[in-house]
């Protein structure tokens, strides 16, 4: 075979393009896989065992023998013949026609001698072997990877030969030299023929291999892969079938009509395999086919020459996509293969996130492994995976059993720049302007339409609903991937929505059947956020209302969870409180038994409708003149319940109350001091001087008798006639209410009030003042007034004196008058004096007193006490113990 001149020159043309590519030594049964394809074998083995006593590798296919024209014997102009031999030794110089076979370089072969320095090759009448050692017999200048030599084939290594009822016609002889040993024995030789580098999903796209053997004797380790074209499942035949009817489009039929195309344009693909340990894995694939047809100027770009595609018209595209045991399209599993591009064989080195397969005749480099960016060629097949992908998404969208999983066609868009360029930002603007997504109810609609919402807003509400909100319509969940990959959007929550969309109406449309369901669906939701969003989402709507309104917050003034139990019928008057609650913003009672929502509401500062509420409520507004006495007292009655159970507290602006007192008359609870009934208790210990006179009543025997020496010779009948004290029919009210709850509730209200020390000192003053009036003009000092404007008084008195006292506890000399005490002294100075009582928690209190033109005399606003016309009463103060 050296012989031939030709032959070696060609092969050293060829070697000098070999020697500068780089091969992945995993790479290798990749390329006899693919070269088997080419040969039209339907099965390929791969298998290390001892040939003559020494560790191999053989590689056999069941493919056309091999042919060379350019040897004797072999007629190269017969089309049964190829140059098979001439190019397996010359690498660049292909016998294979671009239009039926995936190889065109043919150099993958020669990624084996890093394992061997001794190949050979028997097919058909070739014998032959690639013999390192008997190349430098014959002069170093020989490049052995290259230049066949003949050899005779054994019992073991002649073809063609049976192995498990397959007929093998050609085989390689893999001789493994020190580096391929020392690979066996550290069990790395196998390595290239496992699943990380022989993944069932080559068998794709190969024409006509079926089936993959690999049997490791050395290790005992083996895998069958085999391909079946054939449907077994009926459910996914008939979701086929109607896929056909929308795929290819019309412009791909005329397409292939034009060709001539005989291929199906959809076909199911099952792979198997089976390991040693008797595991078996299956996959079911769908393969969408597309025609791409080469414009003219890719076909008479040199580049294109070049890489021997010239007068090629049209390539096959192709997608996959996994089905899943529902004959619906599936994501696979993060697999060993981690590539979505496929020329023919994997390009390993691309990547990509599909989670579906690409293939097309991309031009690659020569170890296969990525595309070759520059090429227009592969620019334009581009744009045909592109126009398969369209179509492809078409049919899956407006399927009824696959439009779930569009998703799947839809990549993320990440890894490799050209397939990102040219294929997937393609692929996203077609999704972005066409009708293929769905909407929640089911209809397609166009990305910019539609927006992911979050579980909740689906659940409760409608498409319809949440678009007339003012809101996009929400997007199918099933295809609320597609979006977020492709908007990059976030998705509507439930706080969102409510507060920045008009949701109102549609809430208060709900009917009877769905209104529970929807709000305890919207609380839910809320109900999983942090507190402090929780007290804001209703601020706008979301809260249903006994009488069908739906508010926010920050709508109205006061919302209320409705009364446990609320008794509204002891008024005598009509209803007061029934209308008033009637007026209130009140929740819908059977959502509020929900506790879930009844939380989320405390949160937002919605609390309990309690008794005393609806009358604090009742109190903004009421008229007391229509009010009867007994449910005047009703009212206090029920709000010391309220308070004494906790439901209710007087507030900053509580409203005040007009008490009954002991007389019959209706007073403000700031005038009124709680009687002996009540047993008052001192209220303020932190001082010792006026202790007891804190304690109400004060004006009581036993109270004066151990305090200042004034009070010693008054009686007690005497001194009770100043102040107001509460009547005791509250006592009476409710049987469950007693003393304990009343007193301090009244206290709350502002009974007691003047028990302070500043009352106490004024109190004291005009007693002492009475005191004297008592004891010197015979003055009945129960008759006695404490006005507003007037500190005393006399219905009694023949003189008719207007008299103001001005009382402290120091030595003070100088007292205020306000606009209307001055106003009264101007008006009624003839009859208008002014009484100064100084010292007075002492036990020698000072009374002074003037007219009006004296105290007018010593200043308008400001009573100078240290003038010499203020006279001191010194006469000894004698009181009256009976009338």
């Amino acid at each position: 075979m050296t012989d031939s001149p030709d032959l070696v020159r060609t092969s050293l043309h060829g070697h000098s393009n070999v020697v500068q590519m780089n091969f992945a030594s995993t790479y290798f049964p990749l390329e006899f896989i693919q070269n088997a394809d080419d040969e039209g074998a339907s099965a390929v083995r791969f298998q290390i065992r001892k040939i003559n006593g020494d560790w191999c590798l053989e590689i056999l296919n069941d493919g056309r023998e091999f042919t060379d024209s350019a040897l004797a014997g072999q007629d190269g102009g017969s089309g049964d013949v190829k140059d098979d031999v001439t190019g397996l030794c010359a690498a660049g110089v292909s016998p294979k026609h671009p239009r039926d076979h995936i190889g065109f370089i043919g150099v993958g072969f020669k990624s084996i001698f890093e394992i061997s320095q001794s190949v050979e090759v028997h097919s058909g009448q070739f014998h032959f072997s690639f013999d390192r050692e008997r190349a430098e017999e014959h002069g170093d200048d020989i490049p052995w990877r290259v230049v066949p030599w003949s050899c005779k084939p054994t019992e073991e290594t002649d073809v063609p030969t049976k192995i498990d009822g397959t007929e093998y016609t050609t085989r390689f002889v893999v001789r493994l030299d020190e580096w391929g040993q020392q690979l066996l024995s550290d069990d790395e030789l196998f390595e290239p023929l496992r699943s990380e580098n022989i993944d069932r999903r080559v068998f794709l796209f190969l024409k006509d291999v079926r089936k993959l053997s690999i049997d490791d004797n050395y290790s005992d380790s083996s895998r069958r892969i085999s391909r079946t074209d054939e449907v077994h499942d009926d459910g996914l035949a008939s979701s086929v079938e109607r896929a056909k009817q929308g795929f290819p489009s019309s412009k791909q039929e005329t397409l292939r009509d034009e060709a001539d195309a005989q291929f199906d344009p959809i076909e199911v693909v099952e792979l198997d395999e089976s390991l040693v340990n008797g595991t078996t894995e299956a996959d079911t694939w769908v393969l969408f086919k597309h025609l791409w047809e080469v414009p003219d100027s890719i076909q008479e770009d040199p580049k294109t020459e070049q890489y021997m595609r010239g007068g090629v018209d049209y390539r096959e595209v192709f997608i996959a996509c996994i089905v899943d045991e529902d004959g619906g399209f599936a994501r696979p599993e993060s697999g060993t293969l981690h590539t979505g591009v496929f020329s023919y064989l994997p390009l390993k080195e691309l990547e990509t996130d599909f989670d579906f397969l690409v293939h097309a005749d991309f031009l690659t480099p020569a170890d296969r492994q990525t595309i070759k960016q520059e090429l227009p060629w592969n620019r334009q097949i581009a744009q045909g995976v592109v126009e398969c992908a369209k179509d492809v998404l078409d049919v899956v969208a407006g399927h009824d059993s696959w439009w779930t999983d569009l998703g799947v066609f839809v990549p993320e868009g990440q890894g490799d720049t050209f397939v990102t360029t040219e294929i997937v930002d393609k692929i996203h603007e077609y999704v972005e302007n066409s009708k293929l997504v769905r909407d929640q109810t089911g209809q397609r609609i166009k990305l910019d339409d539609c927006q992911v919402v979050d579980e909740h807003i689906r659940e409760a509400f409608d498409a319809d609903q949440v678009e007339e909100s003012g809101a996009d319509r929400p997007v199918h969940e099933e295809h609320e991937e597609i979006l977020q990959t492709i908007a990059n959007g976030s998705s509507l929550g439930i706080h969102d929505f409510l507060q920045n969309h008009d949701v109102t109406y549609p809430l208060e449309e709900l009917t009877s059947d769905t209104r529970k369901d929807t709000f305890e669906e919207i609380y839910n939701s809320i109900s999983t956020k942090n507190p402090w969003k929780q007290s804001r989402t209703l601020s706008s709507t979301g809260i249903p209302l006994e009488d069908g309104r739906v508010v926010g917050t920050d709508d109205v003034e006061q919302v209320y969870l409705p009364p446990a139990e609320l008794d509204l019928g002891e008024f005598e008057t009509a209803n007061p409180l029934q209308e008033v609650r009637s007026s209130l913003n009140i929740v819908d009672n059977d959502l509020a038994d929900n506790e879930e929502i009844r939380s989320v509401l405390d949160g937002n500062n919605v609390e309990e409708l309690t008794e005393g509420a609806l009358i604090e409520e009742w109190l903004q507004t009421v008229d007391w003149d229509t009010l009867s006495a007994n449910d005047r007292i009703l009212v206090a009655a029920m709000l010391c319940r309220a308070s004494s159970d906790g439901e209710w507290e007087v507030g900053e602006h509580t409203p005040t109350l007009r008490l009954q007192t002991e007389n019959g008359s209706w007073l403000s609870p700031s005038r009124l001091l709680l009687g002996e009934a009540y047993e008052p208790n001192v209220a303020d210990e932190t001082d010792a001087v006026c202790q007891d006179l804190q304690a109400a009543p004060w004006f009581t025997t036993e109270t004066v008798t151990g305090n200042l020496g004034i009070f010693a010779e008054a009686g007690a009948d005497a001194l009770r006639t100043g102040p107001r004290y509460v009547s005791e029919r509250y006592l009476e009210a409710f049987d469950e209410l007693d003393i304990e709850d009343w007193r301090p509730f009244l206290r709350e209200h502002g009974v007691d009030s003047m028990l302070g020390k500043k009352h106490t000192i004024g109190a004291l003053g005009e007693l002492f003042v009475k005191l004297q009036l008592e004891a010197k003009q015979g003055v009945d000092v129960r008759q006695a007034k404490i006005g507003r404007d007037l500190d005393v008084g006399s219905v009694g008195d023949p003189d008719g004196q207007i008299i103001e006292v001005k009382s402290t506890a120091e030595s003070k000399q100088d007292f205020n008058l306000n606009t209307t005490q001055t106003q009264l002294l101007e008006a009624e100075s003839d009859r208008y004096r002014v009484y100064r009582v100084t010292e007075v928690l002492s036990t020698d209190p000072t009374v002074r007193y003037a007219d009006a033109e004296t105290a007018r005399g010593a200043g308008t606003f400001k009573l100078e006490f240290s003038s010499s016309d203020w006279q001191r009463d010194s006469a000894v103060m004698k009181t009256r113990t009976s009338y």
